[in-house]
C-alpha cells in the first residue's frame, strides 16, 4: 500500500474513534451525570425566598411533592429534558 493511503486509513480511522466517544459522552454519559447530580442535590432546593431552608418545617408528604418538582427543575437548568 501507498505510505499517503495508509496515513489516510489512520487518520480517518482516529476521526471516527474521536466521534464516537463525543457521541457517547454527550448522549450517554453527560446525561447520566447530570441525573445522578440533580438526584443528589434536589433535596437542597427545599427553600423559601429568603434562602432558609423549609426541610425541617415540611411534612414527609410536602417534601416529596417538593423534590418531585425539583427534580425535573434541576434536569431543565442543566439542558436535559426529563
Amino acid at each position: 500500500m501507498n505510505k499517503n493511503l495508509k496515513v489516510t486509513i489512520f487518520i480517518s480511522v482516529i476521526a471516527l474513534l474521536a466521534i464516537g466517544v463525543g457521541l457517547f459522552y454527550w448522549y450517554e454519559w453527560r446525561p447520566a451525570q447530570i441525573r445522578k447530580e440533580c438526584a443528589r442535590i434536589a433535596p437542597t432546593y427545599r427553600t423559601n425566598q429568603r434562602g432558609v431552608s423549609l426541610r425541617r418545617q415540611l411534612s414527609e408528604e410536602e417534601a416529596k411533592l417538593l423534590n418531585e418538582q425539583a427534580y425535573p427543575k434541576c434536569l431543565r437548568e442543566r439542558g436535559l429534558n426529563e
